[in-house]
């Protein structure tokens, strides 16, 4: 099955006649130094971003952690269309 398809399945038809086996958390901790860290930047004026492949909410959770989105803070997400603009340069999606 395809990603496609995976994605258009009712969830219903997929979670019947499930036992439950366990339940796992991972948690990844940020360094003792990250914070201080990129308030150090901020202090200094210093844009700082983060780019990953890693889950959105999950980049986003770590992001507040240590102060790069401030609570409250809108985060806005981005992604490359698959169509060119005039020049030929990728386009952002937002």
């Amino acid at each position: 099955m395809n990603y496609e398809d995976a994605n258009k399945i009712n969830r219903q038809e997929v979670e019947h006649d499930f036992s439950l086996l366990g339940f796992l958390i991972v948690e990844n901790k940020l360094k003792e130094a990250t914070s201080p860290v990129i308030d150090t930047l901020h202090k200094a004026n210093v844009r700082t971003v983060m780019v990953t492949g890693d889950n959105v909410l999950t980049a986003i959770s770590v992001a507040r952690q240590c102060n790069i989105v401030k609570h409250g803070q809108k985060v806005y997400l981005g992604d490359l269309s698959e169509e060119k603009d005039v020049d030929g340069n990728d386009v952002v999606v937002w």
